[in-house]
């Protein structure tokens, strides 16, 4: 005798079936459904990283400014700036003194422009500069 299966009922209809496309609210099952974050997760990576890259430049260029309105600071630009700056090989570009704020304006003291032999070819008191960045 062969064993008898039970008639289905009401409550096995909503029941999903092997093979079945939805599950029982109607919906795709989960391998199925497309999954955000392929593109858009590298997308949201990238403007991220971006992100954080412009701060650090915008960061170093406010610390070099604040660096540069102090005594230690500008000598050093200005030193870095004199050795790119001088107009012979033989002669030496020095500056006695630098004042002002490096974003609108810069007042050079006792500028010396000297041969190798010590021979000064020019000499300025004072050199002003005023402009706007």
């Amino acid at each position: 005798m062969e064993p008898r299966t039970p008639p289905p009922s009401a409550t096995d209809a909503s029941r999903p079936t092997p093979d079945s496309d939805q599950n029982t609210n109607g919906t795709p099952p989960a391998e199925e459904t497309a999954q955000p974050g392929g593109a858009a997760r590298v997308l949201r990576g990238l403007l991220k990283g971006l992100g954080v890259l412009l701060l650090v430049v915008v960061g170093l260029v406010v610390l070099l400014l604040l660096a540069l309105q102090t005594r230690p600071g500008a000598e050093r630009a200005l030193a870095a700036i004199l050795r790119v700056a001088n107009p012979y090989e033989n002669a030496s570009l020095t500056v006695g003194e630098v004042r002002g704020n490096w974003i609108s304006n810069l007042s050079l003291y006792d500028v010396r422009l000297t041969r190798e032999d010590g021979t000064p070819m020019a000499i300025i008191d004072t050199l002003e500069a005023r402009y706007n960045l």
